[in-house]
């Protein structure tokens, strides 16, 4: 499959987020990161990304209200 995607990577931990954005980008996706459930949500208002790869365990916002707070604003 050569389909492109658009992925926002978001994770916590810089070293997971720039290994994922250098091997997603490698193979031609168009790929942003985040460090917060936060930062996510402001991107997703701005790009509407194709997926998300997301931690589960994160300070503050977790990933999965991550995932629910788009569902939230419909």
């Amino acid at each position: 499959m050569d389909e492109k995607m658009s992925i926002m990577v978001v994770d916590d931990e810089e070293i997971v987020r720039e290994s994922l954005f250098h091997w997603f980008k490698k193979y031609g996706h168009v790929v942003d990161t985040a460090s917060s459930g936060f930062e996510a949500l402001d991107k997703l208002e701005k790009y509407p990304f194709q997926l998300l790869f997301v931690d589960i365990k994160m300070p503050k916002m977790d990933g999965i209200e991550l995932h629910m707070d788009p569902l939230n604003r419909r």
